[in-house]
């Protein structure tokens, strides 16, 4: 953040004034502190999007930094979206209860409630379902878009394997893991391992690290962002078979 109290105090003032319709600026000093929280999350969402563009360092002042900022959270929810509607084409629970109604009941009603312009930040849901990337200090539309993707990636990844060899996975793994908070992909990608260590004529040599690669590029056919995401769970997976 580039902007100190001075110049972020008129932009937070300007935004209570529309909160309240210009006809009440006097709000709680909750609410004060909650419409601040506003619109340093839009201009932390400019800086961002400046960063990754690799753009040239030119100040600007705090009000277009947030002017630009919200437009950034505005179309960032657009592509949140479209990217569950894409999602929702190809999206199967495998039965999984929390995986469901995240998917089809907890993200419409966040889109449905979202507020980009009073509570950008706010993320709303608890987000049920895990996903293998750690989004904790993500919030708003930020969060719920890159766990959208998280899960895009995972669906893609599960539709290249035969349904009825992911549920039977599940049941290997848990005779009711319809009930369970877990993710599918660790749940799947474990039960492999076990598989292939089990037919290693020397399971005491095995790698896990390598079996979980080796599954991973058999399943994803090498796609480079489905493989990135998934190896993701490679060190905490492979770190339970050496115990």
């Amino acid at each position: 953040m580039n902007y100190g109290m001075e110049e972020l105090a008129p932009v937070a003032g300007s935004l209570i004034k529309k909160y309240g319709g210009y006809e009440h600026s006097s709000v709680t000093y909750e609410k004060a502190e909650q419409l601040m929280g506003a619109v340093i999350y839009c201009i932390d969402e400019y800086e961002a999007e400046n960063e990754n563009r690799q753009l040239p360092e030119a100040k600007v002042s705090a009000f277009d930094a947030y002017k630009t900022g919200y437009e950034c959270v505005v179309r960032k929810a657009k592509k949140a979206v479209a990217l569950y509607n894409q999602t929702a084409a190809i999206f199967h629970s495998y039965h999984l209860r929390c995986l469901g109604d995240t998917f089809r009941k907890g993200l419409p009603e966040f889109f449905r409630h979202y507020d980009p312009r009073f509570y950008p930040q706010d993320t709303i849901l608890t987000l049920d379902y895990p996903v293998l990337e750690n989004l904790q200090e993500r919030s708003g539309i930020d969060r719920i878009y890159e766990y959208l993707h998280c899960i895009f990636l995972e669906q893609k990844f599960l539709g290249r394997i035969p349904c009825d060899e992911v549920t039977e996975c599940l049941r290997d793994y848990h005779d009711h893991y319809e009930e369970l908070f877990e993710n599918i992909c660790h749940i799947f990608l474990l039960q492999q391992v076990k598989r292939r260590i089990k037919k290693e004529a020397d399971s005491a040599g095995c790698q896990p690290e390598k079996v979980i690669a080796e599954i991973i590029d058999e399943y994803t056919g090498f796609n480079p962002k489905i493989r990135a995401y998934l190896m993701q769970d490679l060190l905490e997976t492979g770190a339970w078979f050496r115990e």
